[in-house]
């Protein structure tokens, strides 16, 4: 890294009140701010982006010269890039070097803007929701970056903050909040949202034996901006989470997906999706009381961090010697990687549809699906193929020895699926 460290180069809060007094407006202070950011890194580029609706859009962008950045006002999908899975905990905010960690270098994101480094915080809002992004990449690996760095950025964020909330309408941040906590506290009660059932099919008898619970939403979103009129469930979840409202969502979409127990046959089991921290609240023991606890899988979603394995292992076993069973979801695809797997003991493991796509023509992902099929025998789990699409990885899959699959090929997701007579290898 070029000269001194970037927390040494900061300017201080009053720097930036001067900048904003001496006439320079806002847009002038924030480009200002980041060229100092950029050049102190050795990046290439860096950006401020806002998150409207499902995308981020760049307010602001700085780069070396000769370097193709993104433009101010370009709209990135936010689902699929590194932000997002920063936000949630999927990868750290410091990646110095992108192709390094597998998870990252599949993205597609990684590809388009030629990540070969990344180092990204979020910008809170007056309420401390995250409102955007500070981000800068380099199309190669920066092995010198720090944690150091990553503190001085996040020091950074607080001063755009200052300097936004003196050039911007805190009220009106306010008010978008308490509109958005109005709609999803309507939601989290139950309105504007239906559960639909996604069918797992055993690969040796065709028919179904668990069925994952989803949630399709109705309601308008309550982040409908620049004619953006819904949004995905992911994105609502993620929306509840930033207003402290994710356990409350989690657990009463996964109450509407166990009432439905009694409408499906005796052979099938329910799975539903809950993030560690939803685990250990008081909440679990509610959503459970009564229930079948045989025909209910939890499936853990393998990316959101655990702090404390032997808490959670100590709340999920009273359940577990009841007959619950427990599923690592998405299991490869986040920056936890396989520890979840290796802790939690689960009894079944969901690969990551990343992990199965192309696999009909991909030795390696077959191989790394013989290998699954291995551990998965040797410690007495069930693997689940997730998002198989053709008949090339459904046949792939099932003579790696992976026995359950689940993806558009069997069934989409809907409210009466079929359970029996699928079509297998």
């Amino acid at each position: 890294m070029p000269g001194d460290t970037l927390g040494t180069r900061l300017p201080s809060d009053l720097d930036a009140l001067e900048m904003l007094a001496d006439g320079t407006s806002y847009g002038d202070a924030v480009h200002r701010l980041l060229d100092v950011v950029r050049t102190q890194l050795g990046m290439q580029v860096a950006w401020v982006s806002e998150f409207v609706g499902s995308d981020q859009v760049l307010r602001f962008v700085d780069a070396a010269e000769g370097v193709d950045a993104p433009a101010e006002g370009s709209r990135l999908p936010l689902g699929g890039s590194l932000c997002a899975r920063v936000l949630d905990g999927r990868f750290p905010a410091l990646i110095p070097d992108a192709r390094a960690v597998p998870e990252v270098a599949l993205l597609e994101v990684t590809a388009e803007l030629h990540i070969g480094a990344y180092v990204g915080v979020p910008v809170l809002g007056p309420h401390g929701v995250a409102v955007g992004m500070l981000c800068a990449i380099d199309d190669g690996a920066c092995p010198a970056l720090s944690e150091r760095d990553l503190a001085a950025l996040r020091l950074l964020v607080q001063l755009l903050h200052d300097l936004q909330s003196r050039a911007l309408s805190a009220a009106e941040a306010a008010r978008e909040r308490e509109r958005m906590q109005g709609a999803l506290t309507a939601v989290v009660a139950g309105e504007g949202r239906h559960p639909v059932l996604q069918p797992v099919v055993d690969l040796v008898t065709g028919r179904a034996v668990l069925a994952e619970g989803l949630t399709r939403f109705t309601a308008a979103s309550p982040a409908a901006i620049e004619g953006q009129a819904s949004r995905s469930p992911a994105q609502w979840f993620d929306d509840a989470g930033r207003l402290g409202l994710r356990a409350e969502l989690e657990l009463s979409t996964a109450a509407a997906v166990l009432d439905l127990l009694d409408d499906v046959p005796d052979h099938v089991s329910l799975s539903v999706n809950l993030a560690p921290h939803t685990l250990l609240g008081d909440g679990l023991g509610r959503l459970l009381h009564g229930r079948p606890l045989e025909r209910v899988v939890v499936e853990m979603t393998e990316h959101a961090p655990v702090d404390d394995y032997d808490l959670l292992a100590a709340t999920l076993q009273p359940f577990r010697d009841g007959g619950l069973r427990v599923a690592v979801d998405d299991a490869g695809a986040g920056y936890a990687s396989l520890r979840h797997v290796l802790t939690v003991r689960p009894d079944l493991i969901k690969i990551d549809m990343a992990l199965i796509r192309g696999c009909g023509e991909d030795l390696a992902r077959r191989t790394l699906l013989n290998a699954l099929a291995d551990f998965a025998d040797a410690t007495g789990c069930r693997l689940v193929a997730e998002g198989v699409e053709t008949d090339a990885e459904l046949r792939a899959v099932a003579a790696c020895g992976v026995h359950l699959a689940q993806g558009h090929l069997l069934a989409r997701p809907s409210r009466l699926p079929q359970w029996t007579g699928f079509a297998v290898p």
